[in-house]
């Protein structure tokens, strides 16, 4: 035990005062025990608190995963799931109207200034406020952006929608793009087409002008022409929204002669068929920091399938995976 005096020193003419633990060998001594005083430690004896009383688990249950299109949830008449797994957002609707992108006048930002899907005569763009005539849509696929925009002055994010049965009509006005059924909207796929990535404004380049990389994406000219780079994402990513990853179960093995660690990740997917046949792709991703790991290299990791970069920046990183 330490006996320690204090002492209280006024500071010039303040009122504050400060204190002063002192340690000094006429105000602090330590008090030590004699040799009678002690008891040895005996390691076989019962702890103070007792023995355990809880049982050690004889069997871990697993994990379950959560039904695919089951449970309250699967039966709702709107629900949305946002996972790590995917870039995208699965809305499901079981009434024939459909509004998307409203409500961004709220915060002073205007609506999608254009929209384009695949009509018979290939890709073509429209502008806010048009007539549109979707009865002719040849692919599950609707991509909208912000070239423009009332309130977009820093960047643009073109966002995709992935419908699984046919629209009748389709509105895109100053409070965003509104659809029409003829039965129940079902299952729709929303993604940002370049993730997380912040593309330039006509005449603004926000990346450029902080010092960041950023892509040679000019929104501005899609509307005469889609160039080939987003054509391409759009019909990769409407074949992968066929098969919106819902689950992810991981279990590990050590092999301690090798020094390595194998995980195995198995997966669940919700398979969404559409009115166009569009083909399925199912998609493994890597978790975010394996994935930036080995985008970064040097890290001593292998995959038993071949790994593709998709080139898209997710809220948790950079998106590998496997086919």
């Amino acid at each position: 035990m330490n006996l320690c005096g204090l002492r209280m020193l006024p500071v010039g003419l303040s009122p504050l005062v400060v204190l002063i633990v002192g340690l000094a060998a006429s105000g602090c001594r330590r008090h030590t025990a004699g040799p009678g005083d002690r008891t040895a430690p005996d390691p076989k004896a019962p702890a103070l608190y007792g023995p355990p009383t809880g049982r050690v688990s004889k069997e871990i249950l697993r994990a379950r995963a959560p039904a695919v299109g089951g449970g309250s949830w699967g039966t709702a008449p709107f629900y949305f799931i946002q996972t790590e797994l995917s870039p995208a957002i699965l809305f499901h609707c079981a009434t024939r109207h459909l509004d998307l992108f409203s409500g961004a006048t709220n915060y002073g930002l205007g609506a999608p200034t254009f929209v384009a899907w695949a009509t018979a005569n290939g890709p073509r763009a429209f502008q806010r406020g048009e007539e549109l005539d979707v009865t002719k849509m040849e692919e599950c696929w609707v991509l909208v952006w912000w070239a423009g925009a009332e309130g977009w002055t820093h960047w643009d994010t073109p966002w995709v929608v992935y419908l699984q049965h046919r629209p009748g009509s389709m509105k895109l006005d100053h409070d965003g793009m509104h659809l029409e059924f003829g039965q129940p909207a079902g299952d729709v796929v929303l993604m940002p087409l370049y993730g997380y990535d912040k593309l330039p404004q006509n005449g603004h380049d926000f990346l450029a002008e902080h010092g960041l990389p950023g892509r040679n994406i000019k929104t501005w000219e899609w509307p005469k022409v889609l160039k080939r780079d987003p054509l391409t994402r759009v019909r990769y990513w409407a074949a992968a929204t066929r098969e919106f990853p819902l689950y992810c179960e991981d279990s590990f093995s050590v092999d301690r002669a090798k020094d390595s660690v194998t995980i195995r990740s198995r997966f669940g997917w919700r398979s969404i068929d559409d009115d166009w046949n569009t083909r399925h792709l199912k998609l493994a991703p890597l978790s975010p920091p394996l994935a930036h790991a080995a985008k970064e290299g040097g890290f001593p990791v292998q995959v038993s399938n071949p790994r593709f970069d998709l080139g898209l920046f997710s809220p948790y990183g950079p998106y590998l995976s496997v086919e």
